[in-house]
């Protein structure tokens, strides 16, 4: 038999563009296990070392919350603006665009 064309949504970059942003968000809560035990492990005798982990975690906490911000800030495929903030309501979990109304994975 012939093979079976999918048709792609007219968003479907779009849509893969914020796949991929939640995903690396998730990402960065999963390595927070990781991070605090490699920290952990690091004696405190050593004083820079210690120090050098604190500055991680600055880094650490400022990468978080840019994915958090890289979500936040993802524009609607449909209208150009921002997906999760409408005039005043902001809602990360909303289902349909704040502004046109496009449904999520649409």
């Amino acid at each position: 038999m012939g093979k079976k064309t999918i048709r792609e949504s007219p968003y479907s970059s779009s849509w893969n563009d914020y796949r991929k942003r939640v995903l690396i968000f998730y990402l960065s809560w999963l390595f927070v296990p990781l991070f605090v035990s490699v920290l952990r492990y690091i004696p405190v005798t050593h004083y820079w070392i210690s120090r050098a982990g604190e500055y991680l975690w600055i880094f650490y906490l400022l990468l978080f919350a840019a994915g958090l911000f890289r979500i936040i800030l993802w524009r609607c495929p449909r209208c150009h603006k921002h997906f999760f903030m409408g005039r005043v309501l902001r809602d990360l979990l909303a289902k349909r665009c704040m502004n046109c109304h496009l449904p999520k994975w649409h």
